[in-house]
């Protein structure tokens, strides 16, 4: 498995795979035209993620905005993040929002009551 950095723009999150840090962050805005495709990398590097897995995963979620179209592609990486931990490996989920936005704080509190078997802190934090 490789390292996947992919630079974001005003539609779609930065995401930043780094390998040996045991880490991916997904940031920013998502609104991509066309969300399955623009997180196909992550869907597929997680599907073969077993083969070399690290001792820990850790994913960060800190969305600014993410369209409907996106929320489906959280919800499904969520669920393949749930069924690694699962599996035994040890996976710890962030979900980062502004102490203002009551919304994405609502977002990470629903998604993390969809986990069975992993869990998700929502970290709320104020803009500096």
């Amino acid at each position: 498995m490789k390292d996947l950095n992919i630079k974001g723009d005003a539609d779609s999150p930065t995401i930043e795979l780094d390998k040996q840090a045991g880490a991916l962050e997904i940031s920013g805005n998502s609104a991509p035209e066309n969300p399955t495709s623009y997180y196909q990398p992550i869907t597929d590097w997680l599907n073969n993620y077993t083969n070399n897995p690290f001792p820990k995963l850790t994913v960060k979620f800190k969305y600014v905005y993410y369209n409907t179209a996106t929320s489906i592609m959280i919800l499904k990486i969520i669920q393949m993040l749930d069924e690694l931990n699962e599996k035994g490996h040890e996976v710890k989920i962030d979900w980062y929002c502004e102490e203002y936005d009551e919304g994405m704080q609502e977002s990470g509190e629903i998604f993390a009551e969809i986990l069975e078997h992993a869990e998700m802190e929502v970290i709320v934090y104020k803009d500096i």
